[in-house]
């Protein structure tokens, strides 16, 4: 990058005055130095490129590791963690809870 560019972007930028504003403020705040902030994302993620993909390589598999562990719900079925939402919303759970209920 060239230096006086990124000097003139630094210039521009505004930290200080980021400290205890309003939602307002902050995204006007964010308007104002949203080029210098893209910059040193890109700069960031340019040097940590595979300290990242690691991250969230490791992260991903964890995640899916959980949602694949089988788990028994109250109505008596055993399901995946990562299937839970749609297995409440089935027939044979929502049976389940009107029996329950009543």
């Amino acid at each position: 990058m060239n230096y006086k560019i990124y000097r003139e972007l630094i210039i521009q930028f505004n930290y200080p005055q980021q400290f205890n504003m309003n939602n307002d403020s902050r995204k006007s705040a964010y308007e104002r130095n949203k080029g210098l902030l893209l910059i040193k994302d890109k700069e960031y993620y340019e040097k940590n490129k595979e300290v990242i993909e690691e991250y969230n390589k490791n992260k991903k598999e964890k995640a899916s590791k959980r949602n694949s562990e089988k788990v028994v719900c109250k109505c008596g079925a055993v399901i995946s963690r990562g299937g839970k939402s749609r297995h409440e919303k089935t027939k044979k759970h929502l049976a389940y809870l009107e029996i329950k209920k009543n």
